[in-house]
């Protein structure tokens, strides 16, 4: 399982969308991985489900945790800025894939973690802070209930961060 990127895991992702009522409302954002195009985009995929809209950047880590200087400055800025807008649920959806584990951390949970000076998110934070989705590891892939994911987050509203206890 250590060859699984973070390109299988936006494989694996898109893949949960097929043949379900949001498939048509899955764009991939053009990716460059080179950096020397220009393309800057701030997050990997966009979902649409009325009256909401996920916004969504895919990490795949190997470790118990995840280090904030693997979401670019951009992505940072580009999930903050689009989530300040009514209906937009804008995050990072973790796979901590050799632990079987995937967390949605909302951008402003990783936004409070920076600001006091925190520079990752481990597993056990993920857990009590975070979204835990519904996902199955088949082998070495990954399916997520993406009906799931989308409705839960609607719903979902990460507890109050007490940083002394961190």
């Amino acid at each position: 399982m250590s060859n699984y990127s973070g390109k299988t895991w936006e494989s694996d992702f898109r893949e949960s969308f097929k043949g379900t009522k949001l498939e048509k409302g899955l764009m991939r954002l053009h990716d460059v991985t080179n950096g020397f195009s220009g393309c800057n985009n701030p997050f990997d995929f966009l979902v649409y489900s009325y009256p909401n809209l996920f916004c969504f950047e895919l990490k795949a880590v190997q470790d118990r945790r995840l280090d904030f200087a693997k979401i670019r400055p951009n992505q940072v800025e580009g999930l903050s800025k689009w989530s300040e807008n009514k209906g937009v649920i804008a995050g990072v959806l973790v796979n901590f894939y050799i632990y079987g584990a995937v967390y949605f951390v909302p951008i402003d949970v990783i936004n409070l973690f920076k600001a006091h000076g925190k520079k990752s998110i481990n597993m056990d934070m993920c857990e009590k802070y975070c979204y835990r989705v519904d996902s199955m590891k088949k082998r070495v892939r990954f399916r997520v209930n993406i009906l799931k994911l989308i409705d839960d987050l609607r719903d979902f509203e990460h507890p109050y961060i007490d940083f002394e206890e961190i």
